[in-house]
């Protein structure tokens, strides 16, 4: 057994919204380096494109690999620097979550469920209006058919090409189904939040003094780790439908419309686990990222807020 070193506070001090937004940015950054190939196979396996063709890797939109491919590339459409520029839903995000809990635990119970489900809504809310033409451009470059050798697009021509297509109103498909999916956000942040109060809770009681209480080590926010991978997991199994829908308005040529023609007609056509089909994939991703992800988080507000 290995002893733990304890992480104490520094003396650096920076407005609290640049905090947050920087630690969104920072630790979205970190964790998108290794989630890219799953974050691919993911999108496909939630696409009509997968229910023609099973194998995801022989689906029509994945073309068989040839000697001048660019190995890593083939299974990474997006690069890695159009993937940074998704980070700024996250950083977005961090800083609509910490003003509406600011704001709202003057007005109810400091650090109630109702705190934390209401900060959730929000912040969801206002990343997902700020964000999701970034998102139907992933999507319909991770979903893009092409014919043999042909060039694949970028992310200037598929702007140019949904704009053409629906105008601006085909940038907003899909948004439908990220509100609704804000209700994955909130189970998520409720558990989390609930068990990091019972971890503080247990700490208290346990420790001597106030100082010891006030000081984090790494078995804090190892424990951090664990509970935001505990509620990522029950929060994405109970509300996991949503992505399908949400894919599934988003690709190209679409003869889904809206958010309820598609929960009805999904499960009528296909079945019931077609509304769960990449949940495994979206898992294995989710998990180890949203744990990471709420580490980085705790530990830079940590460090730069006390």
């Amino acid at each position: 057994m290995f002893i733990i070193g304890e992480i104490r506070p520094q003396s650096v001090t920076l407005n609290s919204d640049v905090s947050q937004i920087l630690n969104g940015v920072g630790n979205l950054l970190f964790k998108s380096r290794s989630k890219h190939p799953l974050v691919d196979a993911a999108t496909r396996r939630k696409g009509f494109c997968f229910v023609q063709t099973p194998n995801v890797l022989q689906g029509r939109n994945y073309q068989p690999r040839s000697p001048h491919s660019g190995g890593r590339r083939y299974l990474l459409p997006l690069t890695e620097q159009y993937l940074h520029i998704l980070s700024c839903h996250r950083a977005i995000y961090f800083a609509a979550y910490s003003k509406a809990k600011e704001k709202l635990n003057g007005v109810l119970e400091p650090d109630s469920t109702q705190v934390h489900m209401l900060s959730a809504g929000m912040a969801g809310f206002t990343a997902i209006t700020a964000t999701n033409p970034i998102w139907l451009i992933k999507t319909r470059l991770q979903l893009e058919t092409r014919s043999r050798g042909e060039r694949r697009m970028n992310a200037i021509e598929c702007v140019g090409r949904v704009y053409r297509m629906d105008g601006l109103r085909g940038f907003y498909r899909g948004m439908s189904a990220s509100y609704a999916g804000i209700s994955e956000t909130v189970i998520h942040f409720v558990i989390y939040e609930s068990i990091k109060r019972k971890l503080s809770e247990f700490k208290a009681n346990s420790s001597m003094d106030e100082e010891e209480e006030s000081v984090k080590n790494a078995s804090d926010f190892v424990g951090m780790m664990l509970a935001a991978a505990t509620s990522k997991t029950c929060a994405t199994s109970i509300a996991y439908p949503h992505e399908v829908i949400r894919t599934r308005l988003r690709e190209e040529g679409s003869r889904y419309r809206s958010f309820f023609q598609t929960l009805l007609t999904v499960p009528r056509e296909e079945g019931y686990g077609a509304l769960y089909r990449g949940l495994t994939t979206h898992l294995v991703r989710q998990i180890p990222n949203t744990a990471i992800m709420m580490c980085t988080y705790e530990v830079v507000v940590y460090l730069l807020g006390r």
